[in-house]
């Protein structure tokens, strides 16, 4: 099943989360500390309620491929996956637009 355009929105804006965690050392396991699996479990009660884990992080793969091409750190443990969809392009691009605009 193909993703729509809010999943890879939501997708996108997850990945920008644990990135920024990730960062700060707060991505992980350990007091204080978020874990990439609370994270999802939370993307699934919402948009991506019918994703599987698996897919979502294929998807979170995809994020930082496009995240490795344009020169931003990754999250640790998402090895980057070529595969990217245009819209998955589009909702990056989308996002990181706001990001810098800010």
């Amino acid at each position: 099943m193909n993703w729509n355009p809010s999943e890879e929105s939501e997708i996108v804006k997850l990945y920008n989360v644990m990135a920024a965690l990730d960062a700060s050392g707060l991505l992980g396991r350990g007091k204080e500390k978020t874990t990439k699996a609370e994270l999802i479990r939370g993307a699934q009660s919402g948009v991506l309620a019918d994703r599987s884990r698996p897919s979502v992080e294929a998807k979170l793969m995809n994020v930082s491929y496009c995240r490795q091409r344009a020169g931003l750190p990754v999250v640790t443990g998402y090895k980057p996956l070529a595969n990217c969809s245009n819209g998955l392009l589009e909702a990056f691009n989308l996002e990181r637009e706001k990001s810098t605009s800010n």
